[in-house]
């Protein structure tokens, strides 16, 4: 079987063209290079909610974020992803723009912590939560 993977993107207009960012870690796991060619399906991607049960291991392993709504930790969970696909400074705009200043300064309290935190505990929580969400 072939490895696949998802993930939400957003389109970039380049010229004439629109293209979509793929990191790096994405493209080395899938085994690709540069000039191969890659099968890709494409939809509008819907708003999607991050579940209350992973908002809570987020929550847990990034102090700045108790206190905030599951919507609120879907926020920055979403500028988060959207920086490994673009550049910080562009997610960074598009969370104040969509949630505000206060949002924005909770967004880079909470990324300051995810350098800090125990990424193994914290993939550890999140996959044992996600199991139980399947």
């Amino acid at each position: 079987m072939e490895k696949e993977i998802f993930f939400r993107a957003e389109l970039q207009k380049k010229g004439k063209n629109f293209v979509v960012k793929v990191p790096d870690n994405f493209i080395a796991g899938l085994g690709l290079n540069a000039g191969d060619i890659a099968s890709i399906t494409m939809a509008k991607a819907e708003k999607v909610k991050l579940p209350s049960a992973l908002a809570k291991v987020y929550r847990k392993h990034m102090p700045a974020l108790k206190g905030l709504s599951d919507e609120q930790v879907s926020l920055v969970v979403d500028t988060l992803n959207r920086e490994k696909v673009s550049s910080a400074k562009k997610a960074e705009a598009g969370l104040e723009k969509k949630a505000g200043k206060e949002m924005l300064s909770l967004y880079k309290k909470a990324k300051k912590q995810i350098a800090k935190a125990d990424k193994k505990s914290m993939q550890a929580d999140l996959e044992a939560e996600a199991k139980q969400l399947a």
